[in-house]
């Protein structure tokens, strides 16, 4: 980091704004083994927010910033986006940070929200809601149940959209009434 880019904004050092550009920058640089660095491994940071004092103005004109729980968000906007950069990233309630998750590395084999019984008696589907698990049913093929599992997450992004309306980003609301789960998602 260079002293011109701390220095660039009263005690930006101490800012919020700072301690979002330092994490976001030393998440895309983090080349170690933490767990919970892997999805950040390919991630870049633009031109633009290299410079603390870009990322500095470019958050204090932005929708929900300041506000608490809300989040630096970069996958909405673009779906598989890598790349921080300002025409890419929003800021979100951590309730839709949460739900837009993706738990791709850890859900085994099956598709997206679907689990083989441990029974055996054919797939269950699960949505993650505000951090509870909302069970939605057991299906006779794993089609079947990503079916059940996709119009639950479809649904539930548009009662996020519509409970945030007014207090996220018209590009973040508009994401979130045409979210479509793919099947390779």
């Amino acid at each position: 980091m260079q002293n011109s880019a701390i220095n660039d904004r009263p005690n930006s050092y101490k800012s919020r704004e700072y301690s979002l550009w330092k994490k976001m920058i030393e998440r895309c640089n983090d080349k170690g083994d933490n767990p919970r660095r892997q999805p950040y491994r390919d991630c870049t940071v633009s031109k633009n927010f290299m410079r603390l004092s870009f990322f500095y103005d470019w958050c204090n004109s932005q929708v929900g910033f300041g506000l608490e729980s809300y989040q630096l968000d970069k996958d909405l906007l673009v779906k598989g986006n890598r790349e921080y950069h300002p025409d890419k990233c929003v800021f979100l309630p951590r309730e839709i940070n949460l739900f837009l998750r993706s738990k791709k590395k850890s859900r085994g084999e099956f598709l997206v929200g679907v689990s083989k019984r441990k029974d055996g008696y054919g797939y269950g589907s699960q949505l993650s809601i505000n951090g509870k698990i909302k069970y939605l049913g057991t299906f006779s093929t794993e089609i079947d149940a990503f079916q059940a599992y996709k119009i639950a997450k479809e649904l539930q992004a548009k009662r996020l959209a519509e409970k945030y309306k007014f207090a996220i980003d018209a590009r973040a609301y508009n994401e979130l009434i045409a979210y479509i789960v793919d099947i390779n998602d």
